[in-house]
């Protein structure tokens, strides 16, 4: 009894040292009034694997560092640049208005100083103080003890700035099972909605574009009692809207309703002119009969 006590002790050891978990913290301060200052962390020329999360937090509420962005590296290297899992990142926690400010870039090799470095980039020109946790998951040994941080240094970033937060799976806010890439149960508000589109409705103003005369449209009204092409109640409860097709299909509405006016429009003028020939010859008639009356 006591020797398999000890064995499942040995077990539940090992277990538990399969995973290790470290972390290291750095304190960095930018200079004020100074924009696109960086600073490295040197992960050294070790053998890395696992996945390696970088936290960084703003430290004074009184000032624009304030909020968080995390970073997370999946990783597998060796030294002198041997990587077997080349490294993959995603941001998973971005808030605040450090996002002004703070920029992650990825886990490189650096051929001047022989080891892999972590470039982390301050675009703000006012001098903000900032707390830098790793944190190493790993199956293997961790090295974050060998890591150090550099000077800082000028270095611009070019291209994207701002981190937002990056999702490889669905996301549901208010809803238990999202079926999209994004599922809000409620009321999206926005300054701005952009969508982008395959096709647009110009095809309307094409040579070839049959026109359905407005006869078809009405018999068409009258037997399904929608607009061509255009889904009915029944299909819009069930299956909801497309942004951007519902106004692909409004505009092709307003397009065809653009073509029958110019052609009233043309209706008209003819008639317009057929009844200003017609008041013409009336007249001359008039005329003719009042000199035959003398």
């Amino acid at each position: 009894m006591r020797n398999s006590i000890y064995i499942f002790f040995l077990l539940f050891t090992v277990s538990l040292n399969a995973q290790t978990f470290q972390q290291k913290d750095f304190g960095v301060n930018f200079p004020h009034q100074q924009s696109n200052q960086a600073v490295d962390i040197l992960l050294g020329n070790n053998f890395i694997n696992g996945w390696i999360e970088v936290d960084i937090t703003g430290s004074y509420a009184n000032q624009n560092s304030t909020g968080i962005v995390k970073k997370l590296f999946q990783i597998g290297i060796n030294p002198n640049n041997d990587k077997w899992y080349p490294p993959t990142s995603r941001v998973v926690e971005a808030a605040g208005t450090i996002l002004n400010n703070i920029y992650i870039g990825d886990i490189v090799w650096d051929t001047v100083i022989n080891q892999y470095k972590l470039t982390i980039y301050h675009t703000s020109s006012n001098g903000n103080p900032y707390n830098i946790r790793l944190t190493h998951h790993t199956q293997g040994n961790t090295n974050l003890n060998l890591s150090t941080i550099s000077t800082i240094y000028t270095n611009p970033l070019s291209g994207i700035r701002k981190h937002s937060v990056y999702y490889n799976d669905n996301v549901g806010i208010g809803v238990i099972d999202p079926q999209n890439k994004l599922d809000v149960n409620g009321t999206v508000h926005a300054k701005e909605v952009k969508v982008d589109m395959a096709g647009w409705a110009d095809f309307v103003f094409e040579k070839d574009y049959k026109l359905p005369t407005l006869d078809e449209v009405e018999q068409h009204i009258h037997e399904k009692g929608h607009l061509p092409n255009i889904p009915n109640t029944k299909e819009v409860t069930e299956n909801g809207l497309s942004l951007g097709e519902s106004q692909k299909l409004l505009l092709q509405k307003i397009e065809e309703l653009t073509l029958y006016s110019i052609e009233q429009n043309k209706l008209n003028k003819e008639q317009s002119e057929l009844l200003r020939q017609q008041q013409k010859e009336i007249q001359e008639l008039r005329d003719e009969i009042k000199v035959i009356k003398k």
